[in-house]
């Protein structure tokens, strides 16, 4: 039995759909992307591009936000000034 050595994996459908997924500690797959949408559908597909955080959907706005606090916590001390 092969161990992965990363929880995040990438899947394409034959549609062109393409798939950011989260692998959680019990082994559920979940989509999930903080770098872009989760699921992207292309130009054929007239369906708007999905947003996920370990599994939970946002809109756009609200995905941001979020991505934006995580990008901003794995600074350094560059925030932060004395």
């Amino acid at each position: 039995m092969s161990r992965r050595s990363s929880s995040y994996r990438t899947m394409t459908t034959t549609e062109g759909i393409v798939f950011h997924l989260y692998t959680d500690e019990n082994g559920r797959t979940k989509p999930h992307s903080q770098t872009g949408p989760a699921i992207l559908y292309p130009k054929g597909i007239s369906k708007p591009d999905e947003y996920y955080v370990y599994g939970i959907k946002y809109d756009y706005l609200k995905w941001q936000e979020l991505s934006r606090i995580a990008k901003r916590s794995s600074n350094d001390a560059e925030d932060f000034t004395e």
